[in-house]
């Protein structure tokens, strides 16, 4: 059976995706882990490295996809200021707003290549090639 394999723009920067699924509606859930190793602390606004683990999974929706809503799922690293008597500090993206939702607009791609055949087959192969097989 032959693939039809095309990419899709999602514009998104700071993320890795880790596996993609299709629920039984049809929708996407796009699950991602953070790439960045710092932030800026929300009080003083230096520059922080050290981890303090995560935030809660947060859902985001995304734009849709051949008329497919598409959910993000991930957990946003959280780090220590240790000029502010180690006040934690979340990362957020650029991409979403401060209630946690997605920007209308991102602006830094991160491709996805995707195979349309019905439902999601494994875990994610090396890469950004998502297999939504059969």
């Amino acid at each position: 059976m032959a693939k039809n394999t095309f990419p899709v723009e999602l514009g998104l920067s700071d993320i890795k995706i880790k596996r993609v699924e299709v629920d039984r509606c049809g929708d996407y859930h796009i699950h991602v882990s953070c790439t960045v190793r710092q932030t800026r602390c929300s009080s003083c606004g230096k520059a922080i490295s050290k981890s303090h683990g995560h935030c809660k999974a947060s859902v985001i929706e995304h734009l849709p996809i051949l008329d497919r809503r598409v959910f993000i799922h991930a957990k946003w690293p959280r780090f220590l200021c240790s000029d502010c008597d180690d006040k934690t500090t979340s990362f957020r993206p650029h991409w979403v707003n401060a209630t946690g939702q997605m920007r209308v607009c991102p602006t830094y791609p991160t491709a996805v290549a995707m195979e349309l055949q019905g439902t999601f087959g494994g875990p994610l192969p090396p890469g950004d090639k998502v297999n939504l097989g059969s």
